[in-house]
């Protein structure tokens, strides 16, 4: 692992130490040599290495497999975003902008309840790096308004 200047021309390399702390941009580069199948899992928390575990075990547990999550995650989008929507236009174009709007939507903003930094709470938090003129243009596309 290393951390990344803020110029973008390289990385510093760490030591092999379990635990870096670090205030700079980090980054990380994985080799895996002639590896065709690599898994990985990914935790992030703004607070702590232990939360970030705590993440990930939580929403991928260690024994789920690829296909699993494949197959929770178009349920979860069924059952929550697909299954509110109805068209009867067959148009593919419309319908590839409808369900991708309807995708760009649903990433933000983001669900963030116990990772603020500065305090601890259990109340909901939500955060985004985006403006909300972005939902808003998806909003318009779908509904056919182009002033985006």
């Amino acid at each position: 692992m290393g951390d990344g200047d803020n110029a973008g021309s390289g990385l510093a390399q760490y030591s092999d130490a379990a635990e870096v702390n670090s205030t700079a941009r980090l980054g990380a580069v994985f080799n895996f040599g002639n590896e065709k199948n690599v898994q990985s899992r990914v935790g992030v928390s703004f607070i702590s290495t232990e939360q970030a575990c705590q993440n990930v075990n939580s929403q991928i547990p260690a024994d789920t497999t690829l296909e699993t999550l494949k197959t929770q995650t178009k349920d979860a989008w069924n059952a929550q975003v697909f299954s509110k929507v109805t068209t009867t236009n067959a148009d593919v174009a419309k319908l590839q902008l409808l369900y991708s709007s309807l995708y760009h939507m649903h990433l933000i903003p983001t669900n963030k309840t116990g990772e603020n930094p500065m305090w601890e709470s259990s109340e909901p938090y939500y955060d985004d790096t985006f403006t909300l003129w972005d939902l808003v243009c998806t909003l318009k596309q779908i509904f056919g308004d182009t002033l985006c």
